[in-house]
């Protein structure tokens, strides 16, 4: 494993490099980057009206 590009992170033109930070701040950052996407985007998945839930009911012929 190439370890000297793990901290880096490019999205179309613009890259950033997460090594140059203290470690508290990429904590930080990875805190809120989980909670949002444990919380705001899983949450989302549970109306009975939602995407998923069409999805998995298609897919599996049954409710989830």
């Amino acid at each position: 494993m190439n370890t000297e590009n793990v901290m880096n992170l490019t999205y179309g033109e613009l890259s950033f490099d997460f090594s140059v930070l203290p470690g508290q701040s990429v904590r930080a950052m990875l805190s809120r980057g989980l909670t949002h996407y444990l919380g705001s985007e899983q949450a989302s998945k549970i109306g009975p009206n939602s995407a998923w839930v069409a999805k998995f009911e298609k897919d599996n012929g049954r409710k989830p």
